[in-house]
């Protein structure tokens, strides 16, 4: 929605929203110093993260939004995105599934965009907490249209899709927050987070377990193989001889309990 987009794009400049995003942009510019590849993209604009994106090594970045905005490069739909299976290395969602109708759909589509092992970082916000009551006015109709997801069915619908979550922050993380933050998500005013596109692995089964379970219970392996290596030579012996005399004394070069002919 357009003018849900410009209305969260002016009220983030406002001063109820400076902690939360002082705090967001400081995370944003230590995870995206940390991302590599090839190509990157971000998907919306609540505030500008511009100096973020300069501390990471990507080159090349493309901004996306749905309408006019501050830097945007392209505009276009997230629900239909103008680029080719396979092909971003790390998409960045800012503030863009309480805007979406259907933000499960929009996860299926940038995970069509992204590589294998790529990177979804999203960034979001739980309206009552970060507008602190400013619910009245404009506040309330865009309350009205926003769809917030929340972090913990986010994660649900992320790992249904084969994704390994790496980091869930909450924001402010002060005091007893930052010790809990699962506990301060509903106190929480935004929250973000990193998951990593996985693909399916062959599993090894066979003599791989068999050692796993000799590293689980090491004395009943010690017992076997000192019981198998500490046996007489003799009963050895006697074994070897015993099958060379079947082997001879057979017509057909049997054992001797085999059936003839």
């Amino acid at each position: 929605m357009q003018h849900l987009a410009r209305f969260l794009f002016s009220f983030c400049q406002s001063p109820w929203c400076a902690s939360l995003v002082n705090a967001q942009q400081l995370w944003a510019e230590k995870v995206l110093s940390r991302q590599f590849g090839y190509e990157a993209l971000q998907l919306g604009q609540a505030f500008s993260l511009q100096s973020a994106w300069q501390s990471c090594p990507i080159r090349r970045k493309l901004l996306l939004t749905d309408t006019s905005l501050p830097g945007t490069q392209l505009i276009g739909y997230y629900a239909q995105l103008p680029i080719k299976p396979d092909a971003v290395d790390v998409v960045l969602l800012h503030y863009v599934l309480e805007q979406s109708e259907d933000p499960y759909a929009l996860l299926r589509e940038v995970d069509r965009v992204l590589i294998r092992d790529g990177r979804m970082i999203i960034m979001g916000f739980q309206p009552a907490n970060a507008w602190r009551g400013q619910l009245w006015g404009r506040h309330h109709r865009a309350c009205a249209h926003l769809t917030p997801l929340g972090p913990g069915r986010l994660v649900d619908a992320l790992q249904t899709l084969g994704y390994e979550i790496q980091r869930v922050a909450f924001f402010p993380d002060k005091g007893w927050r930052r010790w809990f933050p699962w506990l301060a998500t509903p106190f929480s005013q935004g929250y973000a987070l990193i998951a990593q596109k996985k693909t399916a692995r062959v599993k090894l089964i066979g003599l791989r377990d068999g050692w796993r379970w000799q590293s689980l219970l090491p004395r009943l392996a010690r017992r076997n193989m000192t019981h198998k290596v500490n046996q007489p030579c003799s009963i050895l012996i006697e074994t070897i001889n015993d099958e060379l005399m079947g082997i001879s004394k057979s017509p057909t070069g049997r054992r001797s309990g085999g059936r003839g002919r």
